[in-house]
C-alpha cells in the first residue's frame, strides 16, 4: 500500500499536492479507539479524530483530511475540488489573506495541501510546543473559509497557470490519456485540475454550495501524530470546532466497476522528444482481498533497479531509460500500471517485451523476485515512518479508507502471507491484455500520424493478448499436426481435433454419414458406453462433442485445468477407440430423421438448401449438411466405421490443444500415443506387424478428397418453391472462391461492409423502403469452391418488389461499388469482431486447428488484422465485378404460397 500511494505521487503530480487516491469504503470497527498513545474516536458533531503520541522528536503533524476530491464533482464544476484546496488558505472571518500560512510559518512550521480524485488533504508540521496554533489555523480554515469574490477571481488564474503548466509535462498529459480512456465515463475519467472551461465556469456560488455538500465534519478526519498529549489535542480540537454542526454529507453517485470494459489504444501527439506509454488494467479497489498481491505484482515487476521489468528492458535489452509499475486502488476499481519512457523507434518494441513479461508471470514467478518484491514495499513503509508527516499521512489513509489507523501494521505483518502462487494468480486473474488500455504521449517530431502509431500498437497488443509466443506446431512422425497453445488467460484447456471431410467427402447415398458420426462418437467405446463417459465428463467439470459441418468433421473437448489430464485420457479414449455401438447408431438415425423433418419448417435453412441445389448441382455442396431422410435412415454402424476408416487418419488430423497447461510437459506424456495411432478400425492401436496397418516408419499417406465439379452456372436460374407460409424467402447468388484464396480478405472486407445492420443493403432494403425484416449478404468459402450470395426474407404480397430491390442493390454495387465511409467501418469492423472471436480458448483451439486443417495456416490469426488493413477500393471494386454477375446467377424464391 505505502509504496504504491508513494509511488504514484512521485510519478503522476497532480494538483498542489499529487495523485493518491483513497476514501472511506468499508468500516471495520464502529467504537473509539483507546490505547495507550494512541485516540481514534469521533466528536459528537461527526468528526473523526485521530491522535498519536509519538516522543521520538519534538514535532506534530496535522492532517485535515476530507473524504471529497474530483470524484465528487458534477462534470460542469471539474476542478472546484482543488479550486477550494486554494481558497481555504485565502482567509476567513478571523484571519485576513495572508494571515493562515504566516501564523504556521513565522513558528517555524510548513503548510501545504493536495486534491485527488477520492479526497483533498491539508496538512501542517509543527514543532509541538506550536500544536494548538497548526490545529486551530487549519480548522478554521477548512470549517470557515470566507470564499471572497476578489480572491476567488484571482485563484482562478493561479490555478489556470497551474492548468497550463501541467500541460507542457507529457508524464502529465500521459495520465490524463490514460484515465480518460481506461475510466471513461467514470468521474476518475476527469482531470483532478478541471479544464480552462469548467474552471471559468465555476461560480463563488457553485464554490460555496461544494463546501457546503462535502466539508461536514462527518466526513473529516483530524489527525495529529507527535510530540503531543492524547487529552490536551482531544480537548483543543473540541474547543476549535465547538460552533460546527453535525450534518452528514452528500453522497456520490459514480458507475462503478469497469473491468469487463474492453481494451484499446489511446495516443496523442506533443511537441516532446521521448514517448511517455503507459499500460494500465482493470483491477479492484482497495478493501478487495486481492488488493495486497496486487502490490506485490506490481513491485515484483517495477519496484526498484532489481524488478522484472527494470533488469529486461532498462539493463539487459536497453529499450527504456525507466520504467515503473504501481496498483492503484482507490475508492472505485481501479488500474494496474505500467508506464515507461522510450524514443519512438523502440516502443513497440518495448510495449512487446512488456507484455511478454506479463505474460511470463502469469505462467511463473521466481519466489526469489517475491521476497525482493515484498522487502521493496516493506522498505518504503520503513521509511517513511522517520517523519512525523509520512506517519500521520498513513495513518490518515489507513483511517480514511479502513477505519482502522493501526492497518498499516497489519498490512506488514500480512505481507508474510503472500506467496508467489498468490501472485501469480493476481497477475492471471487481472492482467488481461484485451482489456489493457494503452496509452501513449509520442513527438510530434517523429513524422508518424496518431492513426500509424495507434494501428501499430493495436497490432502489438493483440498479438500479446493472444499470447502467440507461447504457439506452436509440430507434424508428428504419422503425419498429426499438433498445434500447442499456452495461455493464462482462463483456468481452462481445450481440445480440438477436425479432419478434412465432413459433407464434401459425402455422397448422395452417403449424405448425412459425418453428422451421424459426430452425434454418436462419444457414446461408447471399448472400455465405457456413453452414459458412463458423460456422467464422468460431469463429474470432473468437462465436457467431449463430436462436430461436422460442410468440409470437415472432428471432436472437441474443453476441461478446467484442474480435471484436464483425466479429461485428455477421456478424449483419446473417444478420439481413437470408439466403437459407434449399434444400438446407438440406430437411436441417432432416429433423432436425425426427426431433426430433418423439423428443418421443412425452417425456411430460412431450406432456401438455402435450395439455392446450393441449384448453384452446385454435381458437387457435394448441394448435399443437405444432416442428410435426406431417404439417406439416414439406410446408414448403419458399417457405413460409420467405413467413413470413420477412410477419414479419420493421421496424417487428415490436426489437434489443436489451447488454455492453461505446460506444452512441454503435455507433449512428453502424449505423443507416443499419438505417433502409435496406425489405425484402419476404430477400437485398435496399431502394433508392429498387426493386420491392416501401416508398417511401423512408413510414410504417411496424404488425404486427398474425391475431385467435384464447379458451379458454372451458364445463365440466370430463377426458381420459385411453392409453400404454404406467412413469409416470402430470397436468394440471389453467384459462385465464390475457395477457402484459400488471395480474393478471401478483400471479400471478407465486401461482406462486413454490406452484411451489418449499418450496411446499405439492411438501411436500403428494410429501413428505408420496408420490403424485408431481415437481410443480409453472405460469403461461403469452401474447400475447392464458394459462393456470394444476398438473402432477404419478406412479405409475400412485397416479393416481386424486394426481388428487384436486390437485383438493383447488386446493380449500384457493380457500378459503383462501396464507399471510402463504408470501407473503412468493414475494415474496424472486421478487426474489432476478430479479436472478440478469440477470447476464449475454445475458440482460440478451433479457429487454429481450422486454419490449418483448410489451409490457411495455423497461425493465420497473426496477420489477419494486417490483411484487412490493407484491403483497397481498387481490390474491392476489382473482386465486385468479379463475382457480382448479373447474367450468371442463381435466384430463389421459396414460401409466399396460401
Amino acid at each position: 500500500m505505502a509504496m504504491k500511494r508513494e509511488m504514484v505521487r512521485a510519478l503522476l503530480v497532480l494538483a498542489s499536492g499529487a495523485i493518491i487516491s483513497t476514501c472511506s469504503v468499508r468500516v471495520l470497527h464502529r467504537g473509539e479507539v483507546a490505547e495507550e498513545g494512541l485516540y481514534f474516536g469521533k466528536m459528537s458533531n461527526g468528526l473523526s479524530v485521530l491522535i498519536k503520541e509519538d516522543h521520538s522528536a519534538a514535532v506534530a503533524a496535522i492532517n485535515i483530511y476530507v473524504k471529497a476530491g474530483s470524484r465528487n464533482e458534477p462534470p460542469e464544476w471539474g476542478g472546484i475540488s482543488h479550486l477550494i484546496e486554494h481558497m481555504i488558505f485565502k482567509g476567513t472571518d478571523r484571519r485576513p489573506v495572508g494571515q493562515v500560512a504566516r501564523e504556521i510559518e513565522e513558528r517555524g512550521g510548513e503548510l501545504n495541501a493536495y486534491t485527488s480524485n477520492d479526497e483533498t488533504v491539508y496538512w501542517a508540521i509543527v514543532p509541538s510546543a506550536e500544536v494548538a496554533t497548526g490545529l486551530d489555523v487549519l480548522l478554521d480554515g477548512v470549517f470557515h473559509p470566507k470564499f471572497d469574490p476578489t480572491e476567488l477571481e484571482k485563484e482562478r488564474e493561479v490555478v489556470l497557470e497551474e492548468l497550463r503548466r501541467s500541460l507542457d509535462s507529457p508524464e502529465r498529459r500521459l495520465y490524463d490519456v490514460l484515465s480518460r480512456s481506461a475510466y471513461e465515463k467514470h468521474p476518475y475519467a476527469r482531470p483532478v485540475l478541471g479544464t480552462e472551461l469548467t474552471l471559468r465556469a465555476i461560480t463563488r456560488g457553485n464554490v460555496a454550495d461544494y463546501h457546503q455538500r462535502w466539508y461536514s465534519a462527518s466526513n473529516m478526519i483530524a489527525v495529529v501524530v507527535g510530540d503531543v498529549r492524547i487529552p490536551d489535542i482531544r480537548g483543543r480540537i473540541e474547543t476549535f470546532v465547538k460552533g460546527v454542526k453535525k450534518r452528514a454529507p452528500a453522497q456520490a453517485l459514480v458507475e462503478l466497476d469497469a473491468s469487463d470494459r474492453p481494451g484499446k489504444v489511446s495516443v496523442v501527439l506533443d511537441k516532446t522528444e521521448t514517448c511517455q506509454v503507459a499500460i494500465a488494467f482493470p483491477i479492484v479497489n482497495a478493501v478487495h482481498e486481492d488488493a495486497q498481491a496486487l502490490d506485490v505484482l506490481a513491485s515484483v515487476l517495477g519496484g526498484g533497479e532489481s524488478a522484472l521489468l527494470t533488469r529486461r528492458l532498462k539493463y539487459r535489452d536497453a529499450l527504456v531509460p525507466g520504467i515503473y509499475a504501481y496498483a492503484d486502488t482507490p475508492a472505485d476499481p481501479g488500474l494496474f500500471v505500467i508506464g515507461a519512457e522510450a524514443d519512438p523507434d523502440k516502443l513497440g518494441d518495448a510495449t512487446k517485451v512488456i507484455l511478454d513479461i506479463v505474460n511470463q508471470v502469469k505462467k511463473s514467478v521466481d519466489p526469489k523476485d517475491v521476497a525482493r518484491g515484498k522487502f521493496t514495499l516493506e522498505r518504503s513503509i520503513i521509511e517513511r515512518r522517520e517523519t512525523m508527516q509520512g506517519k500521520a499521512r498513513a495513518m490518515a489513509t489507513a483511517a480514511a479508507l479502513y477505519n482502522d489507523p493501526r492497518y498499516e501494521d497489519r498490512y506488514l505483518d500480512s505481507l508474510k502471507g503472500i506467496s508467489e502462487q498468490r501472485v501469480k494468480e493476481a497477475a492471471r486473474k487481472y492482467l488481461q491484455i484485451p482489456r489493457a488500455t494503452v496509452a501513449v504521449v509520442y513527438p510530434e517530431s517523429a513524422g508518424k500520424s496518431r492513426e500509424a502509431v495507434e494501428e501499430m500498437l493495436r497490432h502489438v497488443v493483440q498479438l500479446s493478448g493472444l499470447e502467440a509466443t507461447a504457439l506452436r506446431k509440430l507434424t508428428l512422425k504419422n503425419g498429426i499436426r499438433l498445434i500447442l497453445w499456452e495461455t493464462t488467460s482462463a483456468p481452462t484447456v481445450a481440445m480440438t481435433g477436425i479432419f478434412r471431410g465432413g459433407v464434401r467427402a459425402e455422397s448422395s447415398s452417403t449424405n448425412g454419414v459425418s453428422s451421424l458420426l459426430s452425434e454418436t462418437w462419444t457414446r461408447g467405446t471399448g472400455k465405457r458406453d456413453g452414459d458412463a463417459m458423460a456422467q464422468r465428463l460431469e463429474e470432473i467439470g468437462s465436457s467431449i462433442e463430436g462436430f461436422s459441418g460442410m468440409n470437415s468433421f472432428g471432436l472437441k473437448a474443453q476441461a478446467l485445468s484442474t480435471g484436464f489430464r483425466e479429461t485428455a485420457d477421456l478424449y483419446w479414449e473417444t478420439l481413437f477407440e470408439a466403437d459407434f455401438p449399434d444400438e446407438e447408431v440406430k437411436k441417432a438415425v432416429d433423432r436425425q430423421i426427426s431433426m430433418l423433418q423439423s428443418n421443412q419448417r425452417d425456411l430460412a435453412r431450406l432456401t438455402f438448401q435450395r439455392f446450393r441445389e441449384n448453384l452446385f448441382p454435381d458437387h457435394p455442396y448441394r448435399l443437405d449438411s444432416m442428410g435426406r431422410p431417404e439417406s439416414v435412415k439406410k446408414l448403419t454402424r458399417s457405413d460409420l466405421l467405413s467413413y470413420y476408416d477412410r477419414w479419420a487418419t493421421p496424417p487428415n488430423l490436426v489437434l489443436s490443444v489451447v488454455g492453461d497447461f505446460d506444452s512441454d510437459h503435455f507433449l512428453k506424456t502424449v505423443k507416443p500415443r499419438l505417433e502409435a495411432w496406425k489405425t484402419s478400425a476404430p477400437g485398435r492401436l496399431a502394433v508392429p506387424g498387426a493386420p491392416g496397418t501401416a508398417a511401423q516408419g512408413a510414410a504417411p499417406k496424404e488425404v486427398t478428397l474425391p475431385a467435384a465439379a464447379p458451379p458454372t452456372p451458364a445463365a440466370v436460374t430463377d426458381k420459385t418453391y411453392s409453400l404454404e407460409s406467412n413469409q416470402t424467402h430470397l436468394i440471389v447468388g453467384y459462385p465464390g472462391p475457395a477457402v484459400n484464396s488471395p480474393d478471401r480478405a478483400v471479400l471478407d472486407v465486401l461482406d462486413a461492409g454490406l452484411s451489418n445492420q449499418s450496411g446499405r443493403l439492411f438501411i436500403n432494403l428494410r429501413d428505408k423502403e420496408a420490403l424485408a425484416y431481415t437481410v443480409y449478404f453472405q460469403v461461403f468459402y469452401g474447400i475447392d469452391t464458394g459462393y456470394v450470395a444476398l438473402y432477404l426474407a419478406c412479405d409475400p404480397a412485397k416479393s416481386a418488389q424486394a426481388k428487384q430491390g436486390m437485383l438493383r442493390e447488386m446493380q449500384v454495387l457493380l457500378d459503383k461499388g462501396i464507399t471510402a465511409e463504408e470501407l473503412n467501418a468493414a475494415r474496424r469492423y472486421l478487426v474489432g469482431s476478430y479479436q472478440i472471436h478469440l477470447q476464449k480458448n475454445m475458440d482460440k483451439s478451433f479457429t487454429t486447428a481450422i486454419d490449418e486443417a483448410l489451409g490457411l495456416g495455423y497461425d493465420r490469426f497473426r496477420n489477419y488484422e494486417t490483411e484487412i488493413n490493407k484491403v483497397t477500393m481498387k481490390e474491392v471494386e476489382r473482386i465486385i465485378r468479379k463475382y457480382i454477375q448479373p447474367t450468371h446467377h442463381v435466384l430463389i424464391s421459396l414460401g409466399g404460397g396460401a
